[in-house]
């Protein structure tokens, strides 16, 4: 997915023949607030990403992940589905102790990436 908002609404706008005011008058917001998204003036707020993907009928997700808001979808790898496989057979409980071992062990390579080699404080 492209994570580039104003170049894919320019492109729905355009498929569907609307105006930035028709765009604004259907998704119950200003039209300078979609001038701005198309204009990459400053980052669009949450609510107008929800507002621009109830009116053209897509993910609200999507439209947050095109405007940066959050990260897009990790690659779908052979690993990633054997891991999402294996995720949804464990228990409610079971998910919660592996993430907290998994954010145990980030957390423990985060203090040995951030140690000079070399330095006194390793010895």
């Amino acid at each position: 997915m492209e994570n580039d908002l104003a170049s894919w609404l320019d492109n729905e706008l355009e498929e569907r023949g609307w105006s930035i005011r028709e765009m604004a008058r259907r998704a119950g917001v200003s039209h300078t607030a979609i001038a701005s998204a198309l204009n990459r003036k400053g980052r669009p707020s949450t609510d107008l990403c929800v507002a621009i993907a109830d009116t053209l009928g897509v993910s609200a997700i999507e439209v947050v992940q095109r405007a940066g808001i959050l990260p897009p979808d990790p690659p779908e790898t052979a690993a990633w589905r054997r891991l999402n496989e294996m995720w949804t057979r464990l228990s409610d409980e079971d998910r919660e102790r592996i993430l907290e071992i998994i954010e145990a062990w980030v957390q423990k390579r985060g203090r040995r990436a951030r140690r000079v080699p070399g330095s006194a404080q390793n010895e």
